[in-house]
């Protein structure tokens, strides 16, 4: 199992500007994002947190045409770490990443609450998260009963940018102060154009894109394809991501500095980080199982 410290290891982010933390990231969201991906992630959060958590709810909704393939989220209060958790699971079946893509090419962007465009599967996802499930009044409920805590917001690849647009609605819409939002998106694909990338940075100035090495999902869609951009802060890691791997942190939105400098990318990176594969970490009840232990 992960071992979770009780350190609060920036869990209240107080003043803007806080520095990325690779042990945050590494023992506290990523595992945090892969409980989305498991089918009670109650019992992974409970178990991660040795029952010093108090998991709210899990919300489930059909988000394509097909009216099969759905989006989830759960959120949860982390009272050791004062920090109130919304996270977002990502792409779930191959049907649901072809609706993704066919919403990508052929739908208009939807105008975000914040400014600039976002990609309509994800609008139109979060939307239907917040509106036809209890996330919204469960969320109003949690953050008005914990005022001063964080609120850290995560997700892996659809999950990542799932978070992203959650975050930017939270910080636009003044639901949550924005110094106190922490997002950390794993893997995420470019979810907006130029200005939507503008208003995340300017709206969640706590924010750090994870990339593993030559991540294909951050290269989708292509970088300037219908305008679309990634926000900052990308944190790089182009290695194995094992424990003591160093990364490289590039604030410019979608900087060629970082993995963009990269001429090849691969599914493989995509499905690893931490050098902890995310199927074998949701599969195995939210247990640490390393690439080298597949």
């Amino acid at each position: 199992m992960f071992l979770l410290l009780p350190l609060s290891l920036l869990a209240v982010a107080s003043a803007t500007g806080i520095n990325y933390n690779d042990t945050l990231a590494r023992t506290r969201f990523w595992p945090l994002a892969g409980a989305a991906f498991g089918e009670n992630p109650a019992q992974c959060v409970n178990s991660l947190y040795n029952m010093d958590a108090e998991f709210i709810g899990q919300y489930n909704v059909v988000c394509d045409e097909t009216n099969v393939d759905t989006c989830s989220a759960y959120l949860a209060i982390l009272p050791t770490e004062r920090a109130i958790l919304l996270a977002f699971r990502g792409t779930n079946t191959h049907g649901e990443l072809t609706q993704e893509v066919n919403v990508t090419f052929y739908q208009p962007a939807r105008p975000f609450v914040g400014g600039g465009l976002v990609n309509p599967f994800f609008f139109d996802a979060h939307l239907a998260l917040v509106q036809n499930t209890s996330l919204g009044a469960d969320f109003q409920r949690v953050t008005s009963e914990n005022q001063g805590f964080a609120l850290w917001v995560t997700g892996h690849s659809l999950g990542a940018a799932l978070a992203s647009v959650a975050a930017g609605t939270i910080a636009a819409e003044r639901l949550y102060p924005s110094n106190a939002i922490l997002l950390v998106a794993f893997g995420q694909p470019r979810t907006g154009n130029q200005a939507y990338a503008d208003a995340i940075d300017r709206l969640v100035p706590n924010t750090w894109r994870v990339v593993h090495r030559g991540d294909l999902v951050t290269q989708l869609p292509p970088k300037g394809f219908k305008g679309y951009w990634h926000h900052g802060t990308e944190v790089w890691y182009n290695n194995d991501m094992s424990e003591g791997s160093p990364y490289k942190v590039c604030p410019k939105d979608d900087s060629n500095d970082c993995s963009d400098s990269l001429l090849w990318y691969n599914a493989e990176d995509h499905g690893t980080y931490f050098d902890v594969s995310l199927q074998s970490f949701s599969q195995n009840g939210c247990s640490q199982v390393t690439t080298n232990q597949v």
